[in-house]
């Protein structure tokens, strides 16, 4: 029930292993109604890497897209790569 409970709007996340992309969604009379949106192309696989610094990066990088998508919601949904 998803966009049936009282969150105004959700932010859906897809980590993948040529980009990071954010979608804000909120609900409109019971219907999914688009935000704002945001992502970063990747030129290296951020999610199999297991070392801070890349870590760091992947969480510097959503924080950024965030930003500049002026994301307002804290509730988040993810997808991650099967291999992850």
């Amino acid at each position: 029930m998803l966009f049936g409970s009282k969150t105004r709007s959700y932010l859906g996340v897809d980590i993948g292993k040529s980009s990071i992309k954010v979608v804000e969604l909120a609900n409109e009379k019971g219907n999914p109604l688009l935000v704002t949106y945001g992502f970063s192309e990747q030129t290296i696989d951020l999610v199999k890497s297991d070392s801070k610094e890349d870590e760091e990066k992947m969480v510097y990088l959503l924080t950024e897209i965030c930003k500049k998508a002026q994301v307002t919601t804290t509730k988040a949904i993810t997808a991650l790569p099967t291999f992850a």
